[in-house]
């Protein structure tokens, strides 16, 4: 028994041809405020899904003890993320993607402050405490995702990040933004967020993301059931994600 990856793809090409996006329903900048205003947090929520993987694949200890998922590329692609979106290289200076992308809500006309605010409220208050004043399209989306983590399922939590996340290229996103007529010169930040998530995203990270579900599910027909359930409902929570944000634009 297998993932049956034909039907993920299917799966996944409702969210890559998803009408937000691949349309005109965002064609001013205000709307691609509301829109980046909304994924910010999504952003966000990527990387705690990341470090719980590197968590799981690539821990660390001391004394340390080398890793079992080395050979096969698994701890090297967790690594390798973590470092690009932790620690990113810019010209002469480094910055998480996070903050990269706060900077290009600032270049477009987005509001950063209440993802700001957020964050830093988690510190103090809790995860789920200061969720209460996320947006409620963001705030679902977020609590899937932590709905994923909290599972400690490693084969679900792979199959979440490989399919809702790693596999979809955010190359619609550069086509959106290339239809509004917003050059490079204009929002230098967001082109160098959008041109290197397509770099990574389009490389090695897809692939290897799958053969790290598969390590997890180690031909286990029950852990392969789980991991395909993860599959779809990830992508469908993405979905109803971008139809929320899809409904809060049409209202303007």
């Amino acid at each position: 028994m297998k993932l049956d990856l034909d039907r993920i793809r299917e799966h996944q090409q409702r969210l890559e041809n998803h009408p937000l996006l691949t349309t005109d329903v965002i064609t001013t900048r205000e709307q691609l405020a509301i829109f980046m205003e909304h994924h910010v947090y999504c952003v966000w929520d990527f990387m705690s899904l990341v470090k719980k993987l590197q968590q799981l694949v690539a821990p660390s200890t001391v004394p340390w003890f080398a890793s079992q998922y080395t050979k096969n590329g698994c701890a090297r692609l967790i690594n390798s993320i973590i470092l690009d979106e932790e620690s990113d290289q810019f010209g002469d200076r480094y910055v998480s993607h996070f903050d990269l992308y706060i900077e290009a809500m600032r270049e477009i006309g987005a509001d950063p402050q209440p993802v700001l605010d957020f964050v830093r409220n988690v510190t103090v208050k809790g995860l789920f405490e200061s969720m209460e004043v996320v947006p409620a399209a963001s705030r679902a989306f977020m609590e899937s995702t932590f709905g994923f983590i909290n599972t400690e399922e490693p084969c679900v939590i792979a199959s979440a990040f490989a399919f809702g996340r790693e596999t979809v290229i955010p190359g619609m996103y550069m086509n959106m933004v290339k239809r509004l007529g917003i050059t490079e010169q204009e929002a230098p930040k967001f082109y160098a967020w959008l041109n290197r998530h397509i770099e990574v995203d389009s490389g090695d990270h897809g692939p290897a993301s799958i053969i790290l579900v598969d390590t997890f599910c180690n031909n286990d027909g029950s852990k392969i059931r789980l991991s395909q359930q993860a599959a779809h409902k990830a992508i469908d929570d993405k979905i109803a994600f971008w139809d929320s944000v899809r409904l809060l634009i049409h209202k303007l």
